[in-house]
């Protein structure tokens, strides 16, 4: 009996339907019909023999063929006189292996057939194709459609870049238009400005000039008319204040955020006092009741520390507007002072008595609070004797005690 070798080839890679249709259509081919086929799947760990009764009623292979995937991992299919055909996925990107194997077959004549069959309807892979040629004609249908799609693609991008071009070109003159109406606009701003510049900077000269002429008015006026100028003015500001003494509404608003803590505490303590009290008293509970008296205790000490520091802000304000009063009066009596000081010199031609000048200026612009000390009556007494006497002369019975300037100096130390 003459034994013949194997043919062994590659196929493109295919999905399990196309690989079992080229089964089928070699089936016949040389005189040689499918009988049984060993099909190992991805998922099982053997292989499954199916008889040519179940390849075409097996409800697995039906279900796997019409998935169109690739769960085969390797088959072996028997056909008369032994011959087989043996397919092995391979882990190659582009193809798979088949091995055709003689079997029993004694004609040559018959294997070629059976072998050529096998080459032609399981695709035998050709380097020398094209990509279309190595696929299916599902496969083809779809590169063909991929390549349309593509061809449709490159239009429409060829198509917007087109649109983009003629838009960037719209959008370039507009701006240019823009861009020149806006220097226009700038220009007449810029004319607009100067001139505005221009007008201020003659109310600015205006308003030196007017300055130049007021100050020249006051050094025109003597000493004496601008203090008193200067002193209705001050008179005027301390009115103003007097009839309205307030603080600035951003001073006023410091003081919100603790008045609305004092007043988010008493609410609290109050309503949970009276709530648990409620509560104590339908329940008669110890616990409630000893709660309710510390959260009304805590109202009535939040209660007392807020009025104390409203109390303390009110005292302060009303301190700081009496002060303003004093000072006030302060304003008018060094006026006085010095309008008094002013006419013992014109009309005496020498300076006031300088304790004089103490007993009349006591306690000017001097806060209450920050005096240290006290005057009795007898430092006071000579104070006015001795503050600026150039001598003293004391008679003691027949005897007379005469103190010069240095004298009386040394006495007041003592």
């Amino acid at each position: 009996m003459t034994t013949f070798t194997g043919r062994q080839f590659k196929i493109a890679k295919s999905t399990d339907d196309g690989l079992f249709k080229g089964i089928q259509d070699l089936s016949g081919a040389g005189g040689l019909a499918l009988s049984r086929a060993d099909i190992h799947f991805d998922y099982r760990n053997a292989p499954k023999t199916f008889t040519l009764e179940t390849i075409g009623t097996d409800t697995e292979l039906l279900a796997i063929l019409s998935k169109k995937a690739t769960f085969i991992k390797n088959a072996q299919f028997y056909f008369d006189q032994g011959a087989s055909v043996q397919f092995t996925r391979t882990a190659d990107r582009y193809s798979n292996d088949v091995s055709v194997n003689p079997g029993n077959i004694s004609a040559f004549e018959v294997f070629m057939t059976f072998a050529e069959a096998a080459r032609q309807h399981l695709g035998e892979l050709d380097l020398t194709l094209t990509v279309s040629d190595l696929l299916d004609k599902d496969a083809k249908k779809n590169l063909d459609a991929r390549e349309a799609a593509l061809r449709t693609l490159e239009e429409m991008s060829k198509s917007f870049f087109e649109k983009i071009q003629a838009l960037t070109l719209t959008q370039t003159k507009d701006i240019e238009e823009l861009r020149q109406r806006l220097l226009k606009e700038n220009e007449g701003k810029r004319a607009e400005i100067e001139i505005e510049q221009k007008r201020g900077k003659e109310q600015l000269d205006a308003s030196q000039a007017a300055l130049d002429a007021q100050r020249r008015d006051f050094d025109d006026r003597g000493v004496r008319h601008v203090r008193r100028y200067l002193r209705e003015q001050m008179k005027k500001l301390f009115t103003d204040r007097s009839e309205k003494f307030a603080l600035t509404a951003d001073t006023q608003r410091l003081r919100r955020p603790v008045a609305y803590l004092f007043l988010l505490l008493m609410a609290v303590f109050l309503a949970s006092g009276v709530y648990l009290g409620f509560v104590a008293e339908k329940g008669g509970d110890l616990a409630h009741v000893l709660r309710s008296t510390g959260l009304l205790v805590a109202f009535a000490v939040t209660t007392g520390f807020f009025i104390k520091w409203n109390n303390q802000w009110f005292r302060d304000h009303a301190q700081e507007e009496f002060r303003l009063k004093r000072q006030e009066i302060d304003v008018d009596r060094a006026s006085w002072v010095v309008e008094m000081a002013m006419e013992w010199k014109e009309e005496k031609g020498s300076d006031i008595p300088e304790y004089l000048v103490d007993r009349l200026s006591r306690n000017l612009f001097e806060s209450v609070e920050g005096k240290e000390g006290s005057v009795t009556p007898a430092d006071a007494l000579a104070s006015a004797m001795l503050g600026s006497a150039a001598g003293l002369k004391l008679k003691v019975g027949d005897n007379e005690i005469q103190f010069d300037r240095k004298g009386i100096d040394g006495l007041k130390k003592e």
